[in-house]
């Protein structure tokens, strides 16, 4: 059987192709995968789905529902005081991740604006559960 070049770079190609659509974490976008749990959850938080921001947590599965319903009590009561002092959050950037592998957690660091225009910034740290990003 003769190959000709354009059936091999075909196949190349198709085969790069396959990996580059691929699902699967690899250490280039897994970053990326951190940094949108970090933002999603405090874009939530601050709009008051304070619930889906504990859901986020690295520990939510195993925490008892009365430490719960106080970390609930905590994020509204954290939520009303930004409301209250700078007008809430109108705005939550990722602006760049470190990946602390000593530790095991990635870091995301975030920018909030907040309703008085002025601006703050976090860190977030992250840690791999079952193959999901979740806020430690």
């Amino acid at each position: 059987m003769v190959f000709n070049g354009s059936l091999i770079v075909l196949l190349t190609a198709a085969a790069l192709l396959q990996v580059g659509c691929s699902d699967k974490e690899t250490p280039q976008n897994k970053p990326k995968l951190a940094t949108e749990v970090a933002q999603q959850s405090y874009e939530a938080l601050y709009e008051g789905k304070c619930e889906d921001y504990l859901k986020a947590r690295a520990n939510y599965d195993t925490m008892p529902e009365s430490y719960r319903k106080a970390l609930l009590t905590t994020y509204r009561q954290h939520v009303a005081e930004v409301k209250r002092n700078h007008n809430g959050v109108t705005k939550v950037e990722a602006t760049r991740t470190v990946n602390d592998t000593v530790m095991g957690v990635m870091q995301v660091y975030m920018n909030l604006t907040y309703g008085d225009k002025t601006q703050e910034e976090i860190m977030v740290p992250l840690v791999k559960v079952n193959d999901e990003w979740k806020l430690k």
